[in-house]
């Protein structure tokens, strides 16, 4: 029974305090409304009627001295801060303009680079093409150059067995010549002994008659022989005149042979340093042509860098613009609120 009397009385209590604020709640704000339709009406003298709303008000007045001092202060910084920001602005602004026409400007110069190098590359396969040709035909020459070589070694060894065999009837023909000297000397001594033979048929009279005719048949037969050892002779020298002028000729064209084997052998020689220079060419050519393709993959990949930091530059001129457009706005917001 207690408890429920002590908690009538704190109800009670509350309810009365709740009221009692309720009431002094609403007694300030009418007076704070009648204080303040007098301070519309510029009738400062309604204030020093209300004790409390003259203190309250003091409080506010050096409340709102405080405010505007720190008011100034912050636009002072703020007015600082908004010019600085605005140089900064434009100083941005103007630096990442460079920068993105600089990056831009280098962007059109490695795709110009890139271009070039694409050239570079496309002639150095087309001279690895012409190189290729040219060795192609490079080889069938030394193998034209080979087979002539050997038809030229083929006829200087056909001359050489002609030389020789000339040299040989030249000295077969010099044994003929040596035979029929012989020859012609037995007919001269043939001749001789048939003429000794005729003058002592002569000394015997007709008891030689017989012997004399034979002696003059045997002379008439060494005459023939010794005329026909003579023409023998005198064909042998045309012949051996012939051979001479033949071995002459086919020493000469030994010796023509010769030029010409040797000459094959310069060419052929040329014609190898030739091809091996050519290969060394096209060696040279496919390294660079992998070098150029390399140089043009990574001028791509940085054309392409290049591309994306002029974008963002771009965008960051964009920003910068923006920014500084913002900061001509803060500038221009501060100066409306100078003390």
């Amino acid at each position: 029974m207690m408890y429920l009397y002590l908690a009538v009385m704190v109800i009670a209590a509350g309810t009365i305090g709740y009221f009692v604020a309720l009431w002094q709640l609403r007694r300030t704000v009418s007076v704070l409304e009648a204080v303040g339709k007098e301070l519309i009406n510029r009738n400062l003298r309604a204030v020093k009627t209300y004790p409390k709303i003259s203190g309250l008000l003091k409080t506010f007045a050096a409340y709102h001295k405080k405010l505007g001092e720190m008011m100034y202060e912050w636009l002072e910084y703020a007015d600082k801060d908004a010019k600085e920001n605005r140089k900064l602005g434009q100083d941005v602004y103007q630096i990442t303009s460079q920068v993105a026409n600089a990056i831009a400007h280098q962007a059109e110069e490695m795709q110009a680079l890139t271009r070039s190098i694409e050239e570079i590359a496309n002639a150095a396969k087309e001279i690895e093409g012409n190189v290729s040709i040219f060795a192609e035909n490079s080889n069938v020459a030394n193998e034209k150059i080979a087979l002539g070589k050997q038809m030229m070694l083929g006829t200087r060894e056909k001359m050489e067995k002609i030389n020789t065999s000339v040299k040989q009837l030249e000295e077969k023909m010099t044994d003929v010549r040596k035979i029929l000297s012989v020859i012609n000397e037995i007919s001269d001594q043939t001749s001789l002994l048939a003429l000794n033979a005729a003058i002592e048929a002569a000394r015997a009279g007709e008891a030689g008659k017989g012997f004399a005719v034979v002696a003059e048949e045997v002379r008439k037969l060494a005459d023939n022989s010794r005329r026909s050892v003579e023409e023998i002779a005198e064909l042998l020298e045309r012949t051996s005149e012939t051979y001479q002028k033949v071995l002459s000729e086919v020493q000469e064209h030994e010796k023509l042979i010769n030029n010409v084997a040797e000459n094959f052998d310069l060419i052929n020689k040329l014609t190898q340093e030739n091809y091996q220079l050519l290969q060394n060419i096209k060696n040279k050519t496919i390294d660079q042509t992998r070098e150029t393709e390399k140089i043009s993959n990574s001028a791509q990949q940085l054309s392409a860098v290049i591309e994306e930091i002029a974008a963002s530059s771009q965008e960051i001129a964009r920003y910068s613009s923006r920014y500084l457009e913002i900061a001509n706005t803060l500038e221009t917001t501060v100066k409306q609120y100078q003390l």
